[in-house]
């Protein structure tokens, strides 16, 4: 995956969590390169966690599923991160 087609993944995760959730969900988003995988890492910013719907992991989660199922790869949450993650081509 070339550094322009990580870009267009990050604003399409991006695109999707700001239209798709039916609340305010603030989190930070960083992409890149590691070794052989290009990786999206979505944080939320659980001090404005307050405001969500008991079930907002749940419903990141769905919008995780269903950008891997679009894109490829994978994608995995560590505590309050979700990382998808892509294999690049050979």
């Amino acid at each position: 995956m070339t550094k322009s087609e990580r870009k267009e993944l990050a604003a399409d995760i991006e695109q999707r969590l700001d239209s798709e959730l039916d609340f305010d969900f603030q989190y930070s988003l960083e992409h890149y390169h590691d070794g052989d995988v290009s990786i999206v890492d979505v944080e939320a910013d659980i001090s404005c966690s307050g405001d969500w719907p008991d079930d907002w992991d749940e419903q990141v989660d769905d919008i995780m599923s269903d950008v891997v199922s679009d894109w490829g790869g994978w994608y995995s949450w560590d505590d309050h991160c979700v990382s998808i993650s892509i294999p690049d081509d050979d």
